[in-house]
């Protein structure tokens, strides 16, 4: 993805039971030669939930991507980032200012029957009804969550976490 401010009036959605991998990595300049041009940030303007992806049984990555003033009346107020039987790698990502009216406020990942991989990610003042920062979830298979860094993150239910809740 192209490196800078991409302001959004809809959240970018992508759904598909084919397959495929899928690859997102941020900071590309405009002709997608240079890897390190700067910083990709989808703006949800307080409005709109930035990304929603839901794969079959292709493997997801998204990496180096910042998703800032989401807002979702579900969960994943960022990022929803979800495969069927394939691996959800979310690596390097900065989630600011998300809100969910639900639960997740950052981000809901989710692999029904592949590895679920988080590594190095930050959220700052992300909020949710239930859990401000990440739910993950995973039925079968292995979780590795490593190195991510939540900060300010609030909730509105005190019986549930308000930085991770992993199921």
């Amino acid at each position: 993805m192209v490196a800078g401010t991409h302001a959004l009036n809809a959240g970018l959605t992508f759904v598909s039971n084919e397959d495929y991998n899928l690859i997102l990595v941020g900071g590309f300049d405009p002709t997608c030669n240079d890897s390190h041009a700067g910083e990709t940030l989808l703006d949800g303007q307080h409005a709109v939930r930035p990304l929603y992806v839901a794969i079959g049984s292709g493997n997801l990555l998204i990496q180096r991507i910042s998703f800032i003033a989401g807002f979702s009346p579900n969960a994943g107020g960022g990022l929803v980032a979800v495969s069927q039987s394939g691996n959800v790698n979310l690596s390097y990502n900065q989630f600011v200012a998300n809100h969910s009216a639900s639960t997740a406020g950052a981000l809901y990942a989710r692999s029904y029957s592949g590895a679920l991989f988080l590594f190095g990610n930050l959220a700052y003042a992300n909020h949710g009804n239930e859990v401000g920062g990440f739910i993950v979830e995973q039925d079968v298979g292995t979780g590795y969550l490593l190195n991510n860094t939540l900060v300010s993150i609030t909730s509105d239910t005190p019986a549930e976490p308000a930085g991770l809740g992993a199921r």
